[in-house]
Formats: structure tokens, sequence, C-alpha cells
């Protein structure tokens, strides 16, 4: 039986990227205590302090995250759809087309060029820092891909709805 010293020292090729992945794993398979961890991060991190304050802060981050694979997003908000925006900046709006944990989906006329796009506006009440982030990458990817079956991104951007704060939007071919 190997100690976990020795699992710690696998090498890359071994299937882990560093020792300090190793620790992570560890971690998610034992779910050590606290002093258990630190003391695995320390051994696993050796004279790296940069790294080791990096596992921590990957390790808090897993705590807080919790098992969010075995609970649908946002399970028990209550997908509620309000009056349709009458515009999004340039855009008026026809219908709704979808609506999702993150987002909602209209279909839209640009004013100009005049044309319909997919209009896709994020939820308010969802708006923090990492969905922020989450959504404009998702609009910066759809930008840099070229395909048949993707969607061309037109606009991205922010817009004040009917009521309330500015909220994210960009919109796609149709």
């Amino acid at each position: 039986m190997r100690t976990r010293a020795a699992v710690l020292t696998r090498s890359p090729v071994d299937g882990y990227r560093s020792r300090a992945a190793c620790a992570i794993h560890l971690h998610r398979g034992a779910r050590e205590t606290a002093a258990e961890r630190d003391a695995l991060v320390a051994e696993a991190c050796a004279d790296d302090e940069a790294l080791a304050s990096r596992v921590r802060k990957l390790l808090a981050a897993s705590d807080r995250d919790g098992d969010f694979l075995e609970s649908p997003a946002l399970a028990g908000r209550a997908q509620v759809h309000g009056p349709l925006p009458d515009a999004v900046g340039d855009y008026l709006v026809v219908r709704l087309l979808g609506s999702g944990g993150m987002a909602t989906v209209y279909e839209a006329v640009q004013e100009n060029p005049n044309r319909r796009v997919a209009l896709k506006v994020m939820r308010g009440g969802i708006m923090r820092r990492d969905t922020l982030l989450r959504f404009r990458l998702e609009a910066e990817t759809l930008a840099q891909l070229h395909h048949p079956g993707i969607a061309q991104i037109y606009e991205a951007g922010s817009a004040q709805l009917d009521e309330g704060e500015r909220s994210p939007f960009f919109a796609m071919d149709w």
C-alpha cells in the first residue's frame, strides 16, 4: 500500500499535472479535515508558497461550490417571465424564443441595418462577477467561431431595459 507521500510525488506521466493537482485530487476523494488538508497542501507544494496559496484558494472555491452538478442550476428560483421589453438597445423585441437559467432569448429586429436577430439578454438578479464573465466569454467565443451551424455575433453590449439596471446582451443571426 502506498502512502499519501508516495502518491504526492507521482510524476505528470502518472496522470497528475503537478503535485498541487494531486493534492486537489486527494482532497476531493478523501474529504480530509482542515488540518489534514493544510498538511497535505504544505507537503504537496513543498517550498513554493505561491503555488500553495493558489491551491488553498482552489480548495476553498471547491468547498464553496459543493456538489454543484448534483442539483439543477438556480434550483428553487422561479422561472417567471415578466412582460416582454419593448426594446433592448437598438433592437425592437418581437417575441420570446426561449429562456434558461442565465438568459432569455428574444426574436428582435435591428433598426439599422434592418434585419431579424436572436437577442440573448442576461437575466436580472444573477449579475455577479462570475456570471457576467461567463456571459461575456460566451459572446467572445461565438464571435471567434465561423461555421454554418454556429450563429454569428453581430453586437455585444449592455442596455437599459424597461425598468431596472443595465443588462448585458448579444445579438446574433437568426
